[in-house]
């Protein structure tokens, strides 16, 4: 799921063929000619069938879009995040918006990374009730080369720097260390916006808030006959993440990840996307993938019956 996901689809959806080596050390094409179920259990069933040497796509002739970041403050954040969704779901599918909350020198601001792929005057229409919803405090949107639509301009760097690193000056060698935990959410009542206001106020600092990958145009019309990956319009993905360079930070910030995300995940218990499972349970995998998960169980009998490849999100062969 990428900036282009209303308008041409998620990655997935433009892979011809797939060249892999399977479990038994065989050499084999996954294609709609050769072996087509493989091909379509590839289109997001992961790496459960083989491991892939080379990939097939169809490319998208695009250079230019209209994007970068408008951002706000903490205040009245609980309004921008309760409308994001119908904001996302009246936009064409030109738009996509990814949500961001981040601590910065300034205190934490929430940040709206913004790609469009259509003319100027849908971009200006389509951004219109962002920039309406609450005025931002920033807004450098431009047109922009594609490769570099996620990158704030140096004008927004300078005025929102990352904070100082508020840990204490040790004589053990300072590390890195993170904790990502994600769920997918179909609405974000009011409750769910507090859940997540809270949560960043009472953050160690290095903590941060994601919310993206909303389902909607050509993403969402992809059957299951089509592909592995399961859809569901007006669904999206929200993520709690920190960091820290101490290893006794490790209990905080870790406590903090876990139960920020479980609280939020309660609120709309939607099934999840299988890239933001912050578990690997047999259980939770079955539930992300629904009713396609009995098709997938099959061809993992037939390239992978012994399960070896069974250190991800795993589909148990039939």
């Amino acid at each position: 799921m990428g900036w282009l996901a209303g308008r041409y689809g998620a990655t997935c959806d433009s892979m011809v063929s797939a060249n892999l080596v399977t479990a038994d050390g065989d050499f084999v094409v996954a294609s709609a000619e050769e072996n087509p179920d493989l091909l379509w259990a590839l289109k997001g069933g992961g790496g459960n069938f083989g491991v892939i040497s080379s990939m097939t796509f169809e490319t998208i002739d695009l250079s230019t879009v209209i994007g970068g970041y408008l951002v706000y403050p903490l205040e009245r954040m609980q309004d921008f995040l309760v409308a994001y969704p119908a904001l996302m779901e009246n936009a064409s599918r030109e738009l996509m918006v990814e949500l961001a909350i981040l601590d910065t020198a300034r205190g934490p601001v929430l940040v709206a990374m913004t790609c469009h792929s259509g003319t100027a005057a849908a971009a200006a229409a389509d951004l219109r009730p962002f920039r309406d919803v609450m005025r931002p405090i920033a807004d450098d949107i431009g047109y922009r080369d594609y490769p570099s639509v996620g990158v704030p301009s140096a004008q927004t760097v300078d005025a929102f720097p990352a904070p100082e690193n508020r840990q204490e000056t040790r004589e053990e060698p300072v590390d890195s260390y993170s904790r990502w935990r994600g769920c997918s959410l179909t609405d974000i009542t009011p409750d769910a916006a507090s859940i997540i206001i809270e949560a960043i106020r009472e953050a160690p600092s290095g903590a941060s808030f994601g919310l993206g990958h909303y389902m909607k145009g050509a993403a969402a019309e992809v059957t299951g006959d089509a592909s592995a990956m399961p859809r569901r319009q007006g669904a999206m993905c929200a993520y709690f993440a920190s960091q820290w360079t101490y290893s006794d930070r490790a209990a905080e910030h870790m406590l903090w990840t876990d139960q920020t995300n479980e609280a939020l995940s309660n609120t709309a218990p939607a099934p999840t996307y299988i890239n933001y499972l912050a578990s690997a349970r047999d259980s939770a995998v079955r539930r992300a993938y629904g009713g396609l998960y009995e098709r997938l169980s099959n061809v993992k009998e037939r390239w992978d019956p012994e399960n070896v490849f069974r250190n991800n999100a795993n589909i148990k062969p039939a």
